[in-house]
């Protein structure tokens, strides 16, 4: 599988691992088997696979892979590191809060107030005030998560009814108190960095926007003391006497609302938290409405005495995370930058593949192509001679020099045809004269040796697997093939000097006076040899002569 400069293409999953793990186990086996026939040494079964990687020089590619990983590398260590806490692992906190309710030390009088009746009788709704004692106020709430502030009440016997309003409730004042606790962390460790008393926090008041309140939270030993018309207008709620946004005819102070309070707990980089935020939000159409009764002695004459109250529900929520450092955590973010990195790497092998100018050349680059498997089952001649292609290169590549081609489905059975050797004379003139070995004479027939044969050497014996390979050495060089390079270096007449003879045993240097191997200007024979090499592999490619290569230039 090969890759490009954005880092190569890879796939994952569950079903690719499976098979790599089947065939490693299969190769093993068979290793195993082979080494037990004498067939293969023993250390064929300790073998190493690993993914094969395409180093692509285009500094435009570079460029955009380096811009992506340093963008991973801010989002892993400013984003999740730094502002996510992905180090830690977290667990939500739980808080116990208690409420209460204190009415001011001094109550207008209801011929102050515009929505009584004994005032100016102005306010869009306007009824008779009444007040009593903070319980009685704040019934039927009794202290917990849910706080009742009552602004309306409606006595209700039989089938009497009175209504009347409680006086100034905005001026009244809630307490506060509560304890954050990660419940399973301090139960295993029982460390106090994970329980935390409000009396060990800083707490802060914000509105809608976050912008804190500076004198709007009062600490009085273990309770924060706010005023409800402070909570109002945290929530956006300027005059109770306004018109209810579920009812204009009627005022905020006759149906009531309802307020959620989030008591939000930041961790900080600790693990614990050190401070916590207030922030008040306004249920939109939402009437504050409960039921309390006083009596439940059904003998009473007009039925049991019951009272409809509307006024201001305020509900607690607390929010938070405390966390402890945790290896897994980490490995785990990383590994998730690290797949983000893998999609950029993906985006640009696919522009390499279909978008940008060379796609063509990126993608001979990028992948290799098998011979055909259907012509190759079938017998083909040229899927064959790909398949001995390959298997010569794969052999050369590992050290092991292979002097006559395997046998395949056409060729099965067929004698070995004798290779003739050139002379070095002839190898040295090869390339003043591309595709034939001349320069020099044959040489003299002696008693008992073997006719010249017609390709201008002396037919010989099958070689050795060393004059095989300075054989191919040298036939590649008189074609113009550099074997080390894979690109072609041909020689025309006035180019510069003749070519330096190639002794057999010595591999062929790049030779002075070359044209430039820059396919992109007059000469494309560098890129046309790397399409050469692939049609070979793809058992597609026919040399009509040697050194004439059947590749259009213009292709690329």
């Amino acid at each position: 599988r090969g890759g490009g400069g954005g880092g190569g293409a890879s796939g994952g999953g569950a079903a690719p691992v499976r098979r790599d793990v089947g065939r490693m186990i299969l190769d093993i086996l068979i290793a195993i088997r082979n080494y037990k026939n004498g067939a293969k040494p023993w250390h064929e079964i300790l073998k190493y696979e690993t993914t094969k990687r395409v180093i692509i020089k285009d500094p435009a590619l570079g460029l955009i892979r380096w811009l992506a990983i340093l963008l991973m590398f801010m989002y892993l260590s400013i984003f999740r590191i730094y502002y996510n806490k992905a180090y830690m692992e977290t667990e939500s906190v739980t808080g116990m809060v208690q409420t209460s309710l204190k009415a001011p030390d001094v109550l207008p009088v209801p011929s102050q107030l515009a929505y009584c009746n004994a005032g100016s009788a102005d306010a869009l709704s306007v009824l008779p005030c009444v007040t009593g004692p903070d319980a009685w106020v704040m019934a039927p709430s009794s202290g917990g998560s849910d706080l009742f502030v009552a602004t309306r009440v409606k006595d209700v016997l039989g089938s009497s009814e009175t209504k009347s309003f409680v006086i100034e409730p905005e001026q009244y004042t809630v307490g506060i108190t509560y304890t954050v606790q990660a419940l399973s962390f301090f139960h295993n460790t029982q460390d106090p960095m994970y329980s935390k008393s409000i009396e060990e926090l800083d707490t802060t008041l914000v509105d809608g926007e976050g912008t804190p309140y500076t004198n709007g939270i009062t600490r009085v030993s273990r309770f924060d003391i706010i005023t409800v018309g402070t909570l109002l207008h945290a929530a956006g709620i300027t005059d109770l006497d306004n018109a209810h946004d579920a009812d204009e005819s009627v005022s905020n102070r006759y149906d009531g609302l309802v307020l959620l309070f989030n008591i939000e707990c930041p961790m900080d980089n600790s693990g614990t938290v050190t401070t916590c935020e207030y922030k008040v939000d306004h249920l939109y159409q939402s009437a504050g409405e409960v039921f309390v009764s006083s009596s439940y002695d059904t003998s009473v004459a007009g039925g049991i005495p019951t009272q409809e109250r509307r006024g201001i529900l305020i509900k607690f929520k607390m929010s938070g995370t405390m966390g402890r450092f945790d290896l897994e955590s980490l490995l785990l973010a990383w590994v998730a930058s690290l797949a983000l990195l893998e999609l950029v790497s993906l985006g640009i092998n696919w522009l390499m593949s279909y978008i940008l100018p060379f796609r063509g050349v990126y993608r001979m680059l990028m992948y290799d192509e098998s011979p055909n498997f259907h012509e190759l089952r079938e017998g083909s001649h040229k899927a064959a001679k790909a398949v001995d292609r390959l298997r010569l290169e794969r052999l050369s590549q590992s050290g092991h020099i292979y002097h006559s081609p395997p046998d395949s489905p056409k060729l099965a059975g067929a004698s070995p045809v004798p290779v003739p050797m050139p002379a070095p004379s002839q190898v040295s003139s090869a390339r003043s004269a591309p595709g034939k070995l001349s320069g020099a004479s044959p040489p003299a027939q002696q008693q008992g040796s073997r006719p010249p044969s017609p390709q201008g050497g002396t037919a010989m014996p099958p070689p050795s697997p060393g004059q095989h390979a300075n054989l191919m050495l040298a036939q590649q060089r008189a074609m113009g093939v550099d074997p080390r390079s894979r690109s072609t270096s041909p020689h025309t007449p006035g180019s510069g000097g003749g070519a330096a003879a190639i002794r057999p045993g010595t591999p062929p240097q790049q030779q002075p006076g070359t044209p430039p191997q820059d396919f992109r200007g007059r000469s494309p024979m560098g890129a046309m040899a790397l399409k050469q090499q692939a049609l070979q592999n793809q058992g597609s490619f026919r040399s009509r002569a040697p050194g004439a290569i059947s590749v259009d230039p213009e292709s690329f």
